[in-house]
């Protein structure tokens, strides 16, 4: 919540000059709002002039069909005779200006699309016995030459419908302020010059100011002219007028524009613009505005006097506000800015985002379209990093602090205030309510409250949980974490279940993490095993054993368990990686290593075993062995016999398999490779298998 003085009465500003009338509102005060409604001011010879000039703010809400149809000032007729003059609009924004002139009827239009609904324009229409004109904004829209005097009559003035209505009312769509009436035809210096503020004595041509409404007296259209001119409201409502009118003003007609005015000594502003094609008019109000409501954020505005820019839609303009002699500047000049609205129908002053050159002392910003303005100051809230309800867990700090610029701190607690506490920072650590007040001139703000809860650390618990597993087991699912409610993580974590298969081969952390309702977190950790499986083992045969059959495995490391089967039966269990056969049939074997099996091997079929086996006495020779070309095979008898040699590769492949006849056979091995291979001679009495080594 910020405190702060609204306006200047506190100021003690007893050095402005006062330019105010109070018989006058400010700017331009209020209008009348037409539709099916107007305001007649009775015939007097002080608004039947014979040359003339007509002026009005408006701004409609729509446009009728034809040019004559929606009649801003009125005092025409032809029910005896054509006579009296009249200032209308309509066909899609084309303004009118016509009077009777000899009897006839004298008529001047502007460009249709002069005009669009929705705007405020200053209109007018003269006429100096020999040429008439039309003025949208001060500038020439229309002439022609006309010479006479205006055909004058006795019907009453009206405003926002026609004064002789035999030929339809033609009611005025929208809203019309400032309507002048004049017996002369003013020059465009004059309009131009008067336009944009209030007529008083000091108009040069104020001696033929016929008549003056401004619209500002409640129920009453009351004539400020010198000739009591009052008119009666019949139906029109009353509303803040959107007409930019001032206390004085001045203008540029074309760029580029580079004009100031001030506030006596106390304040000026100016005007730079390089791209205008139309007068850019500057006012100024020298009295509270209609409204001096801002947002929170404007804690301060001079609200004594505001400036107007009326530039009939010219393009960007650079304004500056040059507030070296405004006492609200002083010791608050950094935080300076311009309160604006677009006119006087607006209730709320927003700030304009505007930038203090202090060297300069003047607020400066770009603006593209009118506005109303007037100094004002922005203070810097207290900006927390933290906001409402905030929860520290124990032996936990918080910091507090501001994030903005402030030159005073005082932090608060519930107790009231905490003593040496005047940093823009506060480190907590226990329960309770904080703020923070701070100020820095005439800027003070209080933050909003923040309040902090102490929550206890809970203790996690991982729970019971098996610490060793095989790569190819089964997801295991959570189940003993405490308190209930926690999460857990890790690699191989899916959910609540661990996958060894996902985590693989290897140690692994997996966390156990419980958050209480005040967001204080404690967590748990267990260490798993998850073993790789051995690789599937493959059978050989042990050709190292000359004279006996054993089949043995390569694929089991150090510290395995081998299990043998035959025919799926285990036959054999224990770390020797080979097993001796004494049964034809199929043989497996599995490693297992650290609680995990390998798959099983691929089987290996024996099935000669119970062939008679020659003696010892039966001196088969193989010879040379180890050999490196070629091998002869002797049956150790003279007589001729019918024998059968196969030759085996390690692998098991029969490499020859030949019949002869006689007591010996040479066998060239020279296409094979170096290695291990298996002779085996079939004879009569028997099977005898060798092992040779080529080199």
């Amino acid at each position: 919540m910020k405190t702060f003085t609204k306006t200047l009465a506190a100021l003690a500003l007893a050095s402005i000059v006062s330019f105010q009338s109070s018989a006058q509102s400010p700017g331009s005060g209020n209008a009348y709002d037409f539709n099916s409604n107007y305001i007649s001011i009775p015939h007097d010879a002080s608004i039947n002039p014979d040359y003339i000039t007509l002026e009005a703010w408006i701004k409609a809400d729509s446009w009728a069909t034809n040019v004559w149809e929606n009649v801003i000032i009125s005092k025409d007729g032809w029910q005896t005779g054509d006579e009296g003059y009249v200032l209308r609009a309509g066909a899609n924004g084309m303004l009118s200006f016509n009077f009777s002139l000899g009897a006839a009827w004298t008529e001047l239009n502007s460009a249709p699309g002069a005009m669009v609904v929705g705007q405020w324009y200053h209109v007018a229409g003269t006429f100096d016995g020999t040429t008439m004109k039309i003025y949208i904004n001060g500038v020439e829209v229309g002439s022609q030459a006309a010479s006479g005097i205006v055909n004058t009559g006795t019907y009453d003035l009206t405003i926002g419908r026609a004064a002789y209505t035999v030929g339809g009312t033609r009611y005025f769509d929208g809203m019309i302020d400032e309507v002048r009436v004049w017996s002369e035809g003013l020059p465009q210096s004059s309009i131009l010059d008067y336009m944009c503020q209030k007529v008083t004595a000091s108009h040069p041509q104020y001696a033929s100011l016929g008549g003056y409404w401004n619209f500002d007296a409640a129920g009453i259209a009351t004539d400020s002219s010198p000739n009591g001119n009052d008119g009666t409201v019949f139906g029109a409502a009353q509303l803040a007028s959107g007409a930019a009118i001032g206390d004085e003003s001045i203008y540029s007609f074309v760029g580029p524009v580079d004009m100031t005015l001030p506030y006596g000594a106390i304040d000026s502003i100016q005007i730079v613009s390089l791209t205008a094609t139309q007068p850019i008019h500057l006012y100024r109000v020298d009295m509270t505005p209609n409204s001096t409501t801002t947002p929170s954020s404007i804690v301060q505005v001079d609200d004594s006097h505001y400036y107007g820019v009326f530039d009939g839609g010219t393009g960007s303009y650079d304004l500056s506000y040059y507030y070296d002699g405004n006492a609200m500047a002083a010791g608050n000049e950094q935080y300076l800015n311009l309160a604006g609205r677009t006119d006087g129908t607006e209730i709320i002053w927003f700030s304009q985002g505007a930038t203090v050159n202090m060297p300069a002392s003047k607020v400066e910003k770009t603006l593209s379209s009118r506005v109303e303005v007037m100094l004002a100051a922005i203070c810097p809230s207290v900006n927390l990093n933290v906001s409402g309800a905030q929860t520290v867990c124990t032996g936990d700090t918080i910091s507090l602090f501001d994030q903005s610029v402030n030159s005073n701190y005082q932090w608060n607690d519930a107790n009231g205030v905490i003593v040496g506490a005047t940093t823009n920072a506060l480190d907590v650590w226990t329960a309770g309510d904080y703020y923070l007040v701070a100020n820095d001139g005439i800027c003070t703000d209080t933050s909003n409250t923040v309040n902090f809860t102490v929550s206890p650390y809970p203790t996690a618990d991982f729970g019971v949980f098996l610490a060793d597993f095989c790569e190819t087991d089964s997801d295991v699912a959570f189940t003993g974490g405490t308190p209930v409610g926690g999460t857990y993580s890790g690699t191989g974590v899916l959910g609540t279940d661990f996958s060894p298969s996902t985590a693989g081969a290897g140690t692994h952390m997996l966390y156990y993490e419980y958050t209480n309702g005040g967001g204080c977190a404690d967590t748990d950790s267990l260490e798993v095993t998850v073993n790789e499986q051995p690789a599937q083992p493959t059978i050989v045969w042990n050709l190292l054993l000359d004279t006996a059959q054993e089949l043995c495995t390569d694929g089991c490391g150090n510290g395995s368990t081998l299990e043998w089967f035959l025919d799926g039966n285990s036959v054999q269990t224990g770390t020797d990686t080979c097993h001796m056969v004494n049964s034809n049939g199929l043989y497996t074997v599995t490693c297992t290593y650290l609680g995990c099996s390998s798959e099983v091997s691929t089987e290996y079929l024996i099935d000669d075993l119970g062939i008679n086996s020659l003696t010892e006495n039966d001196l088969i020779s193989i010879s040379p062995n180890p050999t490196n070309d070629f091998i002869s095979i002797s049956l150790g008898t003279d007589n001729k016999m019918a024998f059968n040699v196969t030759l085996i590769d390690a692998s098991g492949r029969v490499l020859l398999n030949e019949s002869h006849n006689g007591n010996s056979v040479e066998l060239n091995l020279g296409e094979y490779g170096t290695g291990m291979y298996i002779v085996t001679v079939d004879t009569a009495n028997g099977t005898v298998t060798r092992k040779v080594m080529k080199n």
